[in-house]
């Protein structure tokens, strides 16, 4: 099932699945933010596509 995470900067990170989701939100988390989040804390933020 495809998730989107809306970040407060306004991004919309979209993923095919979990880990692909994951991956996309921590890269833009790290380089726009320099945060490092942990997939629970991403997963807790994605809502259905």
């Amino acid at each position: 099932m495809e998730k989107v995470i809306k970040c407060d900067c306004g991004v919309i990170i979209q993923g095919g699945n979990d880990d692909d989701l994951v991956v996309k939100a921590q890269k833009h988390a790290q380089d726009v933010h320099h945060l490092d989040l942990s997939r629970d804390q991403l997963l807790d933020m994605a809502r259905p596509a």
